[in-house]
């Protein structure tokens, strides 16, 4: 039994079953604990998972090479802001403000980029890897205390770690399964929906024929409403794993797509060894889509990540006629692995919302995205 799972114990002993969304940001992020906040978390061939950052830093250089555009199309101000949000260690905002600074200087002496950390280990880890930028970097706690920015705000593998509430649809009705415990483990239960905005988000829900479980997140709600009204002008890009409200309603999904992963592999339950396991899910985008739309966000691209950065690529990849070098090599190979559909180019997708309409229809990653940007059912 880890300490975490004792301590959850015994607060399920004293009161009550807990929801999936109490359980995460415990196991997640406790701050001595939490899978994330402790500093546990193990990322690429040694860790629990691979993303896009673990493949190398072409990930990053695209990126930039999409920023330094959308500069342009906002008329290259003399200051504007990135800000990246679940960092890790920094290597994301790293391989971008390198990129930046190589290939469109202009645009790195504009920019200022500010990353969101809740947790003093993952920003002192950020800090170190960010020492050659730190006249460019500053850190906040947490959105809130961000000032109004116009600029782009970006994020890779951040909405599937948010907590989530776990739903069941049973006898014609939802109702939530929460967390209690058998003997000294813990173990699932249900209870009536009490929470006011997992009652309001779970009508949006594909009612089922059968019984069918999902996941269900107002904290991602929460999230885009207030990067709303903190971005004036400019993108919010949303670099994740999920899928659509048709998708996620197909009967073969009907347990769910709540997962745990240690050492690449799926772990036998999310809810055992809490602290020494990645737990996520998939995000719905139908929903960001929807919410988007009534914060008055516009959906300028949502796509699959291969289409994303095929889109990019011809303004990093030189045509050249002679042998290409081992740098270029590299990078051929690890954008292979960013956009095969058998490794990270189907599984991920890219969500791109723009705020006071700037210039969008000359962006690059939108080149080979479909035309149709609403997937609101």
């Amino acid at each position: 039994m880890t300490g975490l799972n004792k301590q959850l114990i015994d607060q399920i002993k004293r009161e009550g079953p807990i929801s999936l969304a109490q359980f995460m940001s415990c196991a997640l992020y406790d701050p001595s604990l939490g899978y994330y906040a402790s500093g546990r978390a193990k990322i690429g061939k040694n860790g629990d998972f691979y993303t896009n950052v673990s493949v190398g830093p072409l990930f990053g250089k695209l990126l930039a090479r999409q920023f330094s555009q959308m500069w342009h199309l906002l008329g290259e101000p003399p200051a504007w802001t990135l800000i990246e949000q679940g960092a890790f260690d920094g290597s994301l905002a790293s391989d971008v403000l390198n990129a930046l600074e190589q290939q469109a200087p202009d645009c790195y002496e504009a920019t200022t980029l500010t990353l969101i950390e809740p947790f003093a280990t993952l920003q002192e880890a950020q800090s170190s890897t960010l020492k050659k930028h730190s006249g460019k970097t500053s850190w906040k706690g947490n959105l809130g205390s961000c000032t109004p920015f116009s600029g782009v705000h970006y994020s890779n593998e951040l909405l599937d770690a948010f907590p989530a509430h776990q739903v069941r649809y049973t006898e014609g009705r939802w109702v939530e399964r929460c967390i209690g415990y058998e003997g000294d483990g813990l173990a699932w239960t249900e209870a009536e929906i009490t929470n006011p905005a997992l009652q309001n988000a779970v009508k949006r829900l594909t009612a089922p024929e059968g019984d069918a479980i999902r996941e269900v997140s107002p904290i991602q709600e929460a999230w885009l409403e207030e990067l709303s009204r903190k971005l004036t002008n400019g993108w919010i890009l949303i670099c994740d794993y999920g899928l659509t409200e048709e998708e996620l309603a197909l009967p073969h999904r009907g347990s769910g797509t709540l997962t745990g992963y240690r050492n690449h592999r799926r772990s036998v339950s999310p809810i055992e060894q809490p602290g020494d396991q990645d737990i996520t899910y998939q995000v719905n985008f139908t929903n960001m889509s929807y919410l988007a739309e009534k914060l008055g966000l516009q959906t300028v691209i949502f796509t699959e990540q291969s289409r994303f950065l095929t889109g990019i690529a011809p303004l990093h990849f030189e045509d050249s006629l002679g042998l290409p070098t081992k740098e270029k090599q590299r990078e051929m190979s690890e954008f292979r692995t960013l956009t095969h559909p058998d490794l990270l180019g189907c599984r991920f997708k890219t969500m791109l919302l723009s705020k006071a309409r700037p210039a969008t229809e000359a962006l690059a990653g939108g080149r080979f995205a479909p035309q149709k940007t609403s997937i609101i059912c």
